[in-house]
């Protein structure tokens, strides 16, 4: 554990020491060109990505069809950090739903106001009204939406509220909903140092189409990620199971 411990802070040190340089030697070019946004913040996607392979450990697999249709909205499960860093690496062509108080981080804010697509949670039918029209305006412009329709992080095994802002893009939109379920809580670990080593799965689930009613679509992707995630939950259980063992 110690051991475990010790890399868990490595990765942590060379994660905030890459992350710096690589955002701040971009911030001048983005400002300059714009449009080089996306390409600066997947290469720093994959270098985090790097890190966590060699220094901890930590890898993933995708399951399923990640062929994403050309006009869509991704429904992502969050449980940790680490899925921000997903987000950048899979799907470069997707605007994030990012929350409002993610602009107050000094450099990694100004990454996502030109990134992301921000909302404010506070704002009310104002707020949400904003966001379907941001959205459609990424949607002509070639971007699908990357959103976490809990809103915040879960830890692995709960579910949390699924918000409303995913029923108005599915009403709105008239685009297909991909829900995506995973286990990476239980290796990166919501607000812990310890990372744990082993194989994250994120699996895509079948396309809700556009059509069903706000009360039917909420159901069918709350059941349709929850109940992925119960079955990724007990493959990750047995990966960990050395290290349960250990701190008992």
């Amino acid at each position: 554990m110690i051991f475990l411990l010790l890399r868990s802070h490595i990765y942590n040190i060379l994660s905030y020491f890459f992350s710096g340089i690589v955002l701040i030697v971009g911030f001048p070019i983005v400002l300059i060109k714009p449009s080089c946004t996306g390409d600066i913040i997947f290469f720093w996607s994959k270098i985090m990505n790097l890190l966590m392979e060699w220094v901890v450990g930590v890898r993933y697999q995708i399951k399923g069809n990640s062929a994403l249709p050309k006009e869509c909205i991704v429904a992502c499960k969050h449980q940790s950090a680490w899925e921000t860093i997903l987000a950048f690496t899979i799907f470069k062509n997707c605007k994030g739903v990012a929350k409002e108080e993610l602009l107050k981080i000094p450099v990694y804010g100004f990454y996502v106001r030109k990134w992301g697509i921000v909302v404010s949670r506070s704002g009310g039918v104002k707020a949400l009204k904003k966001l379907v029209s941001d959205c459609k305006k990424n949607l002509k412009e070639g971007n699908s939406i990357f959103i976490f329709p809990e809103g915040t992080r879960t830890h692995p095994g709960e579910k949390g509220e699924y918000q409303s802002g995913i029923a108005a893009l599915y009403s709105s939109l008239g685009v297909p909903v991909v829900p995506v379920a995973l286990n990476s809580g239980w290796f990166f670990p919501k607000r812990k140092i310890l990372k744990y080593p082993g194989m994250i799965t994120v699996q895509f689930l079948d396309p809700i189409e556009p059509g069903l009613s706000r009360k039917n679509f909420m159901n069918k992707l709350e059941a349709s990620i929850e109940s992925a995630c119960i079955e990724l939950d007990e493959d990750a259980k047995k990966q960990l199971g050395k290290f349960n063992k250990e701190e008992k």
